[in-house]
């Protein structure tokens, strides 16, 4: 890590997502058991049947993950709401590079990263700003400025949370969320891949 700028760190790790995963480990909050089961069916798959049923597997569970993102959308707008409290944040640098065709130049690129803990029936919840995107700039000053703005500690900040999984939760208002390009990119991805896998195990291979 690189020295702080004031009171905000700058970082190349990514420990405040690891610190909220382990958190929500440790709590059982893990992976669907659904999601679990067919990972496992399509490794299994891949012995008996060959790396067809592997594609075929990996095609269905990105459309299931979307499906069931989309699912979580709709149902998030009947999710009450509550107070989150930041308790931690730090920027994240990142190294890219700009190509033209006569040359290439090294980009800096600059993400604040929150995490932040809120409460539901007497049991304490985490998250990290990243969950719900996150806005990546050139100008670390900037970063700075917007991760005192948005992300002071002990600020407060809303989030709707699933009664029956509170772990699961946004920051985005219910009422106005859309699905996200992500979700539409896992969707068509998983189509592909699972209709890519039934073509190829029908024709036996391309």
């Amino acid at each position: 890590s690189t020295p702080p700028s004031d009171d905000i760190l700058i970082t190349r790790s990514d420990r405040l997502i690891w610190e909220v995963a382990r958190a929500r480990r440790e709590a059982g909050m893990t992976f669907p058991k659904w999601a679990v089961g067919l990972t496992l069916a399509s490794g299994i798959g891949l012995f008996v049947v060959g790396v067809e049923s592997l594609v075929v597997g990996m095609g269905c569970a990105l459309l299931a993950l979307g499906a069931d993102q989309i699912q979580r959308q709709r149902r998030s707008r009947t999710w009450p709401s509550t107070l989150a409290v930041v308790v931690d944040r730090e920027i994240r640098e990142a190294t890219g590079t700009l190509s033209s065709p006569s040359s290439s130049a090294v980009r800096l690129s600059y993400t604040p990263v929150a995490r932040y803990e809120y409460t539901v029936e007497g049991t304490v919840y985490t998250g990290v700003s990243l969950e719900d995107g996150a806005t990546a700039m050139d100008s670390l000053d900037d970063a700075v400025r917007m991760t005192r703005e948005q992300w002071g500690l002990g600020q407060t900040v809303p989030v709707w949370y699933d009664p029956a999984h509170p772990f699961v939760h946004t920051r985005r208002h219910p009422d106005t969320s859309r699905p996200r390009l992500s979700t539409w990119m896992l969707l068509v991805s998983g189509l592909a891949l699972a209709a890519g896998g039934v073509v190829w195990i029908a024709t036996g291979g391309f």
